[in-house]
């Protein structure tokens, strides 16, 4: 026993360091820029989950408990997804999510939430110092060049430079803001709580540099979302006239909100259909849509996208999200996805209450955590691992327990306990692994495939294309991507043409909704004069996605033909 407890004390650094770093790295390399941060992120978190195991710290019993009678549901709902590879993107981020909650309560059991706070912090400074250079340099330097190129700038790129609404190191305003909305509670929190001049000083400096950020961005989901959070720590911030504190904080987000709708005026009252509000709401009423045609196991998971278009209406946007995270969960996994969501956020309204009425240290992560959760009744977050994870984290920090005492059972029976947690983290981990390598392999490689198509290089960019499809023969994506390569750029080819049919139809059959791959197949069977075959795909197509012009029936068939 005591070399066991030897071999803990020399695990337990490592596992720490590990699982801190988990929060850390989607941030500095966001998964949806970086492809290899697709495998770096699972693996330090696998790494610290097996680490975890073999040091005896996991207590999964509470997880176990709400999710384990959900699991068979959860297995129903991927085996009835349309696009398995999409499902599976989908079920491995949901998995190294409670991974990182895992994480997060193991930091707070060892009384490391401290590193989570100013880990926090120190990301939301560097996050907002990039949005203001891109806010004040970088957009001004890029629309001036942009409008001296071309004027009319046809993609809208010009427009939204011109805007000036940053993302920092995050793909979208709103990304950044619900990051922000965040971090501003837990820096607030901790300068109030700091006892020297120096570090009141820079706390408050931090603070202003997240909250001009945040401003910057001019989302009013983040600013809902964060003065949620703000208004939960004010017992950390304040210890008399909390009343007065309150209706301060309410007033001042409803005159900033406003500034926000008179800042974005030209958009939001752009008119039915082009404003935010208008565009969310159409969001809403299809993923509605799809919940209400199959309650039950839903559309699949990551099969939002492939069902959306046929849920649009006229003016409504073309989107991957319904802008409403717990909706778009019910619609791809289920509704009974909502009562394990339901459950999380009643622990985290019970806990912050609780908090609240003792001033007690966990109240900055319940506020983070809380403002993750309602900015996604307007966003999609909980979709963006550089966002999601560390709420995750943070989340499961907030809602750790007391370290329970020792097992009095048998020896036997704690090596027998132990055996089965690490083999369990170990299968657990290798997936998520084998996984991550696979999609930042393909990933990676369709980068370099499309940056090749630019330079002119069309051979190049199809070999590139075969190699993401022996990375991840599953995707759809790869195999469509030569398919629609050859089909534009070398179709004269007699070889390449047949390879472009073969990968065309394989696509289709892994992602058998997709509208734009049955319009692909239509424009082969075109090519071929296979008419018929050509008609009904393209009906399929224009089935699926009825608004687009180009999928039309007649928009690649001659008049008057039939389909066979």
């Amino acid at each position: 026993m005591p070399a066991d407890r030897a071999a803990t004390r020399r695990i337990e650094p490592a596992l720490l360091l590990l699982a801190v770093s988990v929060p850390i790295l989607p941030v500095l390399m966001n998964p949806l820029l970086s492809p290899y941060s697709m495998l770096l992120v699972p693996a330090v978190a696998s790494a610290a989950l097996i680490l975890a195991a073999w040091n005896g710290a996991p207590r999964p019993g509470a997880v176990a408990f709400w999710l384990l009678p959900f699991a068979p549901l959860a297995v129903a709902s991927l085996g009835s997804a349309s696009c398995r590879a999409r499902a599976h993107d989908e079920a491995a981020a949901a998995a190294l999510l409670v991974v990182g909650g895992c994480l997060g309560g193991l930091l707070a059991r060892h009384g490391r939430s401290g590193w989570l706070t100013l880990s926090l912090i120190a990301l939301g400074c560097g996050a907002s110092l990039h949005a203001v250079l891109q806010r004040h340099v970088t957009y001004p330097t890029l629309a001036a060049a942009l409008r001296a190129a071309d004027p009319a700038d046809p993609t809208g790129f010009l427009v939204r430079l011109e805007a000036g609404r940053p993302s920092g190191p995050f793909l979208l305003p709103a990304a950044l803001g619900g990051f922000l909305a965040m971090a501003i509670p837990v820096t607030l929190a901790w300068t109030a709580g700091a006892g020297r001049s120096r570090l009141r000083i820079a706390g408050l400096a931090a603070a202003g540099l997240e909250i001009y950020a945040l401003l910057l961005t001019r989302s009013l989901g983040a600013l809902a979302a964060a003065a949620t959070g703000v208004l939960l720590t004010i017992p950390l911030l304040a210890r008399r006239r909390r009343r007065l504190i309150f209706a301060g904080i309410v007033v001042m987000a409803i005159l900033t909100g406003a500034l926000f709708v008179h800042a974005r005026r030209s958009e939001i009252f752009s008119g039915p259909g082009a404003d935010p509000i208008s565009l969310r709401a159409g969001n809403w009423s299809a993923a509605a849509r799809m919940i209400r045609e199959r309650p039950v196991l839903g559309v699949g998971p990551g099969g939002f996208e492939s069902f959306y278009p046929r849920m649009m209406r006229e003016g409504m946007n073309e989107t991957r999200y319904a802008h409403n995270s717990y909706l778009q969960a019910a619609a791809t996994w289920g509704i009974w996805i909502l009562a394990p969501i339901g459950a999380l956020v009643a622990a985290v309204a019970a806990a912050a209450g609780r908090a609240w009425r003792a001033c007690a240290p966990e109240l900055p992560l319940l506020a983070a955590g809380s403002a993750f959760l309602l900015h996604n009744l307007f966003d999609f977050t909980a979709y963006l691992p550089a966002v999601a994870l560390p709420a995750a984290v943070l989340l499961g920090a907030a809602l750790a327990g007391r370290e329970p005492r020792a097992d009095p059972g048998r020896f036997v029976t704690r090596v027998a306990a132990r055996i089965a947690s690490v083999a369990g983290a170990v299968v657990l981990g290798s997936v998520l692994v084998v996984h991550g390598l696979a999609a930042a392999r393909s990933e990676s490689l369709l980068d370099r495939a499309a940056d090749t198509i630019e330079a002119g290089r069309i051979d190049r960019a199809i070999a590139l294309g075969r190699a993401a499809i022996d990375a991840r023969p599953g995707d759809p994506r790869t195999r469509a991507f030569v398919a629609q390569t050859i089909l534009a750029h070398a179709m004269e080819d007699v070889a390449l043409r047949r390879e472009g049919e073969i990968e065309a139809a394989a696509a289709l059959a892994l992602q058998p909704e997709s509208a734009v791959l049955h319009h692909t197949r239509a424009l082969y069977h075109r090519a071929a004069g296979e008419t018929a075959a050509a008609y009904r795909e393209q009906y399929a197509a224009h089935r699926l996605h009825p608004l687009e012009e180009s999928y039309r029936v007649g928009a690649h068939v001659r008049p008057g033909e039939e389909p066979e």
